[in-house]
């Protein structure tokens, strides 16, 4: 098994109540990148946005425990409750 399967079955295995942080997060990418985690977010796509226009660093990564106004694929509206993945 591969380290990053292991990081990955041990993320699986946490409590919902238990929150996402950036050092659970950055062994499972494959590149250094500026990694922005939000515990609550009205959409990661728009917050990407947000930064890109700011200036971010090109490999930028958002995620979050849960979106409130995401979009999904056909400009479907998306929501991703606490603990929903």
């Amino acid at each position: 098994m591969t380290i990053k399967q292991q990081n990955l079955q041990a993320l699986e295995r946490k409590k919902i109540e238990d929150r996402i942080s950036r050092e659970d997060m950055l062994p499972l990418l494959k590149e250094q990148c500026h990694l922005e985690v939000h515990q609550l977010i009205d959409s990661t796509n728009l917050e990407a946005k947000r930064l890109a226009a700011a200036g971010a660093t090109h490999g930028t990564v958002v995620i979050a425990e849960e979106q409130t106004v995401g979009r999904g694929r056909l400009g479907r509206k998306f929501a991703s409750p606490l603990g929903g993945g």
